[in-house]
């Protein structure tokens, strides 16, 4: 057949797909559809959006575009081609090392560094000359570099020097001919073969021909599923869709009423790493400087948890639609509190504002004085509750949340004792190592269930005693909040005043960052209801200096550096009376004190300081 002009230039494999398509009625190579199915629904979901559609296809679009051009035919003759295959490989590092494996680009411009373009031009022409087979020729250019060029690899942690892996000879042939093949990734076609039933081949030589005779029914049932014509970078992305799932596209998808898969829109922004946390754990700390607006941050991720989880998605969207009007400082409270009291959600979720007076009586149960019993406090009646339902519907259970606000407040280890312990992943009802302990004052067990949320806010710059700040550090994971200065490019002051708030924060902030360390800042949410001089002059005087003097209670002299000679003024002490003995003006320490300037004298001030001056 070869020898035929109207197949001139086809290999074997495409022979075979010509035999196969036109003898043969061929159907999915997978035993079950409906696993597959379900997949490529919700890898279609997925694709549907664009900008999903184009992360996903970048990196292997700028392997193609970079070395596709230096791998075509004409231009390996090229007596250059080694720098620039070089420069190109450098360039597309990155997505090399992710669609195949790091550092396979380092090792491969390496390679092309040391050797000669003609050599290069044989090792390529052997490898994309289709009269020869495919296995056979990728073994050849894998075993040449091996035995010629392994003293370039970097080498494992036991000392043993690194193959070439077969997924970069892929990407060197999609990059030339991404009509006829497609990136291969061992573990993500094993993961297919496994999940979709498909039979793996005979043997290990043959995986990547294996992989090409599946692509043309996959690629015809995914091009039936979007609507759209597909190719092999589709076929690849699904594959390492499958691959994936479970770990980075799970959370993304829900269900519908007839239980097909429904792709869930990205958490707003504020709230993402929240959620980023909660799919590795349910005990978390929303810890940063004062001000950052930890606690509405914290209230607002709580509610519209619970609305996304106990209600719908439309409900958590139309509550963040409601936050999102406007600033986020200035929420209308009743509107969150409204949202809080719909019907059921107010049940679950409990606050606890923590304090130093803040006792084991207060959060867990106190004894009854003349009852029988003791009484629950928040945290016990709310892991009851949940616990009741997570028994009787486990994964269906509702979601409910505790919110520990200033977790530096208090020791929590000492106020908690040993139900501290329960707030682990590892120790919660379900889990491998699950714990329950015996309440003092009701003889009950209390374990923390799998459904509770348990959330917390610190304050990063707050010395904590290193016993409590391990005990915090063990038990929770720390989501940090930081200073964000764009966020005052809405609130402008008018434009006689010419005030540049975000600047004035950032000249602040590195202030205090390079004086006192990076966790001493000021958050944005100090300068965020500013609109006039006055709002400002009050922010300042009644907000910021007294935060800045208490960081530098014992080291006053460096408050002008933070805030500026302006208003800081240095005041030599003199003994008020006469005494008999001669005291020398420099015998007691200077004091210093913060200058109240009016209106004009300070809007002279702040712009100079929002200058980096003062």
């Amino acid at each position: 057949m070869q020898s035929q002009p109207e197949f001139s230039g086809f290999d074997t494999i495409q022979l075979m797909r010509f035999l196969y398509d036109k003898l043969f009625r061929v159907g999915l190579p997978i035993s079950s559809p409906k696993v597959f199915n379900r997949r490529v629904t919700q890898f279609a979901s997925l694709y549907a959006d664009t900008a999903s559609r184009k992360a996903l296809r970048a990196d292997q679009e700028s392997v193609t575009a970079m070395l596709g051009p230096l791998l075509a035919a004409d231009r390996l003759t090229s007596p250059d081609l080694a720098k620039p295959l070089e420069v190109a490989v450098n360039d597309c590092r990155t997505p090399i090392n992710n669609l195949a494996n790091w550092p396979s680009a380092d090792n491969f411009a390496g390679l092309a560094a040391s050797t000669s373009s003609a050599r290069l031009a044989r090792l390529f022409g052997d490898l994309f000359d289709r009269q020869q087979a495919l296995p056979d020729r990728m073994e050849r250019f894998q075993r040449a570099i091996d035995a010629e060029y392994a003293y370039l690899y970097t080498r494992d942690v036991q000392g043993r020097a690194q193959t070439l892996p077969a997924s970069l000879l892929t990407i060197f042939l999609a990059a030339r001919d991404p009509l006829r093949y497609m990136v291969y990734r061992p573990r993500m076609v094993e993961q297919a073969a496994q999940d979709w039933g498909m039979e793996p081949p005979d043997t290990d030589r043959n995986w990547y021909v294996h992989l090409l005779n599946w692509l043309r029914p996959i690629q015809d049932a995914l091009t039936a599923q979007l609507g759209a014509q597909t190719d092999l970078i589709d076929v690849h992305l699904l594959l390492w869709f499958n691959h994936r799932f479970d770990a980075d596209f799970a959370h993304r998808f829900g269900e519908d009423a007839a239980g097909n898969p429904v792709l869930l829109p990205e958490p707003p922004l504020p709230l993402r790493a929240l959620y980023e946390a909660t799919r590795r754990t349910q005990t978390i700390a929303l810890c940063g400087p004062p001000g950052t607006g930890k606690t509405q941050l914290a209230r607002t991720f709580i509610t519209h948890w619970l609305l996304s989880g106990n209600h719908s998605q439309t409900d958590a969207d139309a509550y963040w639609a409601a936050v999102d009007t406007g600033n986020v400082a200035a929420i209308n409270q009743r509107t969150a509190e409204a949202w809080q009291q719909r019907t059921g959600t107010g049940d679950f979720a409990v606050a606890i504002a923590l304090d130093e007076r803040t006792r084991f009586d207060d959060v867990v149960e106190r004894s009854a004085a003349g009852q029988a019993g003791a009484v629950a406090g928040p945290l016990r009646r709310i892991c009851e509750r949940a616990a009741t339902e997570w028994r009787a519907l486990g994964a269906a259970a509702h979601r409910y949340a505790l919110l520990l606000e200033h977790l530096e407040r208090t020791d929590l280890a000492a106020v908690l004792g040993n139900v501290l312990p329960l707030f682990d992943d590892d120790c919660r009802l379900g889990a491998p190592d699950a714990r329950e302990v015996r309440l003092p004052y009701s003889g009950k067990s209390l374990g923390v269930p799998p459904n509770l949320l348990i959330l917390g806010t610190l304050d990063g710059a707050v010395a904590l005693p290193p016993a409590t700040d391990a005990a915090l550090r063990r038990r929770f994971t720390f989501v940090e909040l930081s200073p964000d200065p764009n966020a005052l490019s809405q609130t402008p002051l008018g434009e006689t005043d010419d005030i540049d708030l975000a600047a004035l924060l950032t000249v602040l902030n590195g202030r205090l960052a390079a004086t006192k360390g990076r966790t001493f800042q000021l958050g944005h949410h100090l300068l965020l209801d500013v609109r006039t001089i006055d709002d400002l002059r009050q922010a300042w005087y009644n907000g910021i200096v007294p935060q800045v003097r208490a960081w530098f209670a014992h080291e006053e002299e460096k408050l002008s550096q933070i805030l500026g000679d302006t208003f800081v003024e240095r005041r030599l002490q003199r003994p008020r009376w006469q005494t008999g003995l001669a005291v020398p003006p420099d015998a007691l320490p200077p004091t210093y004190e913060i200058r109240i300037l009016d209106r004009d004298e300070f809007r002279w001030a702040i712009q100079e300081l929002a200058a980096g001056g003062g």
